[in-house]
C-alpha cells in the first residue's frame, strides 16, 4: 500500500509540470486514476483485515465470558455424588474443553489475567495445597527455610485475596512454581533455602519482600572474619549466573529479579566502599594526628593541669579534654593507646614526683627562652 501510494504522488507530480505536452499530462492523469483506485482497493482490504481480527478478538472475549459464566451454573447446580448426572458432567467437560481449545489456538486475544472460574480453580488449589504441606513436611518448624515459606505465602495469599480467584496466568505460575520449588537445584547445596532462592530467581519471582528477604539473608550470613566487600561481590557473581527461564513472574508490570537484585546488591557494595574509605581515613588521620612524648601518663596529666591553673588552655569540660589527649598522645614508654580513665583520675589526683618533672620540663624552658634569638 506504501508503495503505491508512492507512485501515485509521483504521478501527480509529474502530471502537473508545464513543460509536457497535454497527450502526456492525459496519459499521466489516466496511470494517476487507476493507481488511485488500486491503492482504494488495497485500503478497503486491510480495513477490512482490521475489522476482522477486531470482530475475531471481541468473538473470543464474548466466548471466553460465555463459558466462563456457564460454567459457574454448573458448578452451582452440580448434583451430589449419590445423584450423579451424565448430561451435566459432559456439559461441563465440553465447556472446558472449549475453553482449553479457544486458549490454544486464539492466545493472542485470549486474556490470561481473566479470573478462573470455581469449578475450573477448586481442583488447581486443591493441587496447590498440596503443594505447600509436601513444603512445610521437608522443612521443620525451627530450621531457617521457615520464613522463606512463611514468605512465598504471604505473597501467594495476597494475590489470591486480590483476584478472589486466580487468573489462568497466576495459577499456572504458581501451580509449575510449586512442583518444583524444592527439588530444581543447579548443584549440592547444604541447606535447602538455597536451592529454594536459585528457584524462585530463575523462575523471576520479582517481589520486594523477596528481594527484602534475599538481602537481609545475605546481610545475616556475613561473618566478622569475611570482607565485606569480597561477601557481596560473590553473591553478585551467583546471581549473575543464574538462568532465567523466561520473563514471566508473580508480578509481570515489575522488571526482571536478577535486575532488581543485582541493583540491591550494587548499593550494598557502594555503602561498603564508602564505609571502608571512610574508615581508611580516619585511621589514616589518626596515624597522622599522633604525638609522642617523653613523659609519662602521671606527668601528662600534670603538665596538662598546670596549662589549665594557668589560664594557658581554657575549657569547662576537663574530661572531654582527656579523652582527646588519650587519643592523640603516646608516651615513650608504650606505643598503646593511653587509657582515658587513667588519665583522667591522675589529672585530678596529682603526684609529687610528676609535678618536680614537670617544674624541671618548665625550668628547662625558661633557660631555652633565655637563649633564644628575637
Amino acid at each position: 500500500m506504501n508503495h503505491t501510494l508512492r507512485e501515485l504522488n509521483v504521478l501527480i507530480h509529474e502530471g502537473t509540470q508545464q513543460d509536457i505536452t497535454e497527450t502526456v499530462r492525459e496519459q499521466k492523469r489516466k496511470e494517476a486514476t487507476l493507481k488511485a483506485r488500486e491503492l482504494e482497493k488495497d485500503f478497503t482490504g486491510a480495513f477490512v483485515m482490521v475489522q476482522c481480527k477486531k470482530a475475531l478478538r471481541s468473538m473470543v472475549i464474548v466466548t471466553v465470558k460465555i463459558l466462563h459464566i456457564w460454567l459457574e451454573k454448573l458448578y452451582r447446580t452440580r448434583p451430589p455424588e449419590q445423584k450423579r448426572n451424565r448430561t451435566h458432567e459432559q456439559l461441563e467437560i465440553w465447556c472446558t474443553d472449549t475453553l482449553d481449545f479457544v486458549r490454544r489456538h486464539f492466545s493472542e486475544h485470549f486474556n490470561p489475567y481473566e479470573p478462573m472460574p470455581r469449578s475450573l480453580w477448586d481442583p488447581i488449589k486443591e493441587q496447590q495445597d498440596a503443594y505447600w504441606e509436601s513444603l512445610s513436611e521437608k522443612v521443620s518448624e525451627d530450621s531457617s527455610p521457615t520464613s522463606l515459606i512463611a514468605l512465598l505465602r504471604t505473597l501467594y495469599q495476597n494475590q489470591l485475596h486480590r483476584t478472589g480467584t486466580h487468573s489462568y496466568y497466576h495459577a499456572e505460575y504458581w501451580t509449575e512454581l510449586l512442583s518444583i520449588l524444592p527439588s530444581e537445584q543447579p548443584g549440592l547445596y547444604e541447606d535447602i533455602t538455597t536451592a529454594m532462592i536459585f528457584t524462585l530467581i530463575r523462575r523471576n519471582c520479582n517481589h520486594s519482600l523477596f528481594i527484602h528477604f534475599f538481602i537481609e539473608r545475605c546481610t545475616l550470613l556475613q561473618t566478622a572474619s569475611t570482607n565485606p566487600i569480597q561477601h557481596w561481590v560473590t553473591y553478585l557473581h551467583w546471581v549473575d549466573r543464574i538462568p532465567l527461564i523466561d520473563q514471566m513472574g508473580a508480578e509481570p508490570a515489575l522488571p526482571s529479579i536478577k535486575d532488581q537484585l543485582k541493583e540491591a546488591i550494587q548499593m550494598e557494595l557502594i555503602r561498603c566502599r564508602e564505609l571502608e574509605k571512610n574508615n581508611t581515613a580516619i585511621e589514616q588521620c589518626s596515624q597522622d594526628l599522633l604525638f609522642h612524648t617523653t613523659l609519662s601518663v602521671s606527668q601528662l596529666a600534670a603538665f596538662f593541669r598546670v596549662l589549665i591553673e594557668a589560664n594557658i588552655l581554657t575549657t569547662n569540660n576537663h574530661k572531654e579534654l582527656m579523652r582527646m589527649v588519650s587519643q592523640t598522645f603516646r608516651t615513650s614508654r608504650t606505643t598503646a593507646p593511653i587509657s582515658a580513665r587513667h588519665l583522667y583520675d591522675k589529672f585530678y589526683s596529682l603526684e609529687g614526683p610528676a609535678l618536680a618533672i614537670v617544674r624541671t620540663h618548665i625550668t628547662t624552658m625558661l633557660q631555652k627562652i633565655a637563649t633564644l634569638k628575637y
